[in-house]
């Protein structure tokens, strides 16, 4: 009788090691320490979000700056229509539909977010450094626009990640 707890008692440790954070046995953890987590994951993914853009816009600003200006209509052009692509990617995807239980599931789906509000920022950065180059005047209207849209994003994220089921 003894050996055979000890056995349950080892495989339920090992069990336990293995799923860090994986939610799978649903005794194990309420469901607002469950939604608590996934919160601070997010959190961690759009800050990790924000430093990332911010970095990369003075790089960004000196390549475009070597810009021709007949480049930049094709710039302009080319950032919009991948723009509505990544709009598009990001609103389409849901946490809903996803098993965020799973430790897996859960880094594909914030990574899957991560990668598609990366494209959103930098294409926006990438319109307002063209635009503000073109018609310098427009570059308070473009930057208030740019952080309107990647604002929406980051709540949208937030609100389907909040509605996924637990």
């Amino acid at each position: 009788m003894d050996i055979e707890r000890f056995e349950q008692h080892t495989k339920l440790h090992q069990t336990s090691q293995r799923r860090t954070l994986n939610f799978e046995e649903s005794g194990r953890y309420s469901k607002s320490s469950i939604r608590k987590t996934l919160i601070i994951e997010n959190i961690s993914k759009n800050i990790v979000l924000i430093i990332l853009l911010a970095l990369l816009f003075t790089p960004i600003k000196n390549v475009l700056s070597e810009a021709s200006l007949a480049d930049a209509d094709s710039i302009l052009s080319f950032a919009s229509l991948t723009l509505v692509a990544a709009l598009f990617g990001n609103f389409a995807f849901t946490y809903e539909f996803s098993n965020i239980k799973n430790k897996a599931e859960r880094l594909l789906a914030h990574s899957t977010t991560f990668l598609l509000m990366l494209a959103v920022g930098l294409l926006l950065e990438t319109s307002t450094i063209v635009l503000s180059i073109r018609v310098n005047s427009l570059l308070p209207l473009a930057t208030l626009i740019s952080a309107l849209i990647y604002s929406a994003t980051v709540l949208y994220d937030f609100w389907d990640l909040l509605r996924a089921k637990i």
